[in-house]
């Protein structure tokens, strides 16, 4: 779904591992170059497996030999992927998690990167869908607050994407968690996508059975509540499969709905996202705040950058 908007202040980036061919970070740059790209959010083991990339292997060595590979492109890693979800674990697990996190808030100035990202987890022992208690949320804002506190004390935003069934499920319990944690190193990562079906934001659409209309509620909304907390945005298309139908019902404050519809993603042009809408927004809240296109891959990448780059 598309218009003829365009804009030269999007700032168009893509995930590294949509490069399929990149096998090191002169071979991701010359990827990332050749699509249009200007930024990259970087997951070091997704997009190199085979390079250990831990807490213990990661350095500076590595952050400088990165960044000099995409500056000499014109491309920078606008954030930095770090997808442990520490409250997926816990004990001695949960700390190696974490520890792995500071790691990455501790090197990101080497690879230039301002944000280092993850999901927020899931709050429930098992892993499931109901919601979290009282002690459960007080222990993850605890963790937020003492992942900021490194991320400050090194120059880097912890930057945090809300997804379905996860801690932060809707923009409810995001402005909750960001009032808890007030600090300007703790950002959010916004997928409206994944919101388009189940957010409570999106019974304000126009037709809020439309799950296109929905993700340009949601996303409206979610700039008009904390889009100065935004520090990324993924742009990803999707479809619907047959016979699912949007939530219409809003969920208790900070409380994860038992059952969520999802959605299908696919490739950029391929759905039913209202993409031009969507950049439309972020231009006028955010100039230049890195659209990241989330899995559109390669050469799909570049057409979708051209389409709507001015």
């Amino acid at each position: 779904m598309t218009t003829t908007y365009t804009s030269h202040t999007i700032n168009f980036g893509a995930r590294g591992h949509d490069i399929t061919t990149a096998t090191d970070f002169d071979s991701l740059a010359d990827g990332l170059a050749a699509q249009g790209a200007h930024c990259t959010q970087l997951a070091l083991g997704k997009s190199f497996p085979h390079m250990p990339s831990g807490a213990a292997a990661i350095n500076p060595g590595m952050g400088e030999r990165c960044r000099l590979a995409l500056a000499a492109r014109g491309v920078s890693v606008a954030v930095m992927g770090c997808y442990v979800n520490p409250m997926d674990k816990s004990g001695g697990e949960r700390e190696a998690a974490v520890a792995t996190f500071e790691a990455y808030l501790r090197h990101a100035r080497y690879f230039g990167a301002p944000v280092v990202g993850t999901h927020p987890g899931r709050l429930t022992p098992d892993g499931g869908d109901g919601g979290e208690s009282p002690a459960a949320w007080a222990e993850f804002v605890d963790l937020v607050r003492r992942l900021a506190d490194v991320g400050e004390r090194f120059g880097a935003i912890v930057g945090l994407e809300p997804c379905p069934h996860h801690a932060l499920h809707d923009l409810d319990s995001t402005e909750r968690l960001l009032d808890a944690v007030d600090s300007p190193f703790l950002g959010i990562i916004l997928d409206p996508a994944g919101h388009a079906l189940d957010d409570p934001a999106g019974n304000d659409a126009a037709d809020p059975r439309d799950p296109a209309e929905r993700e340009v509620a949601v996303t409206e909304a979610a700039f008009r509540r904390f889009g100065e907390r935004i520090v990324a945005f993924h742009l990803k298309d999707f479809t619907v499969p047959s016979g699912t139908a949007p939530s219409a019902t809003k969920s208790a404050a900070g409380t994860a709905p038992s059952a969520a519809a999802e959605i299908t993603p696919c490739q950029i042009g391929d759905g039913i996202a209202p993409v031009a809408r969507l950049l439309e927004i972020v231009d006028a809240h955010r100039p230049y705040l890195p659209v990241i296109t989330e899995g559109t891959l390669d050469d799909r990448i570049g057409e979708t950058i051209r389409q709507f780059a001015d």
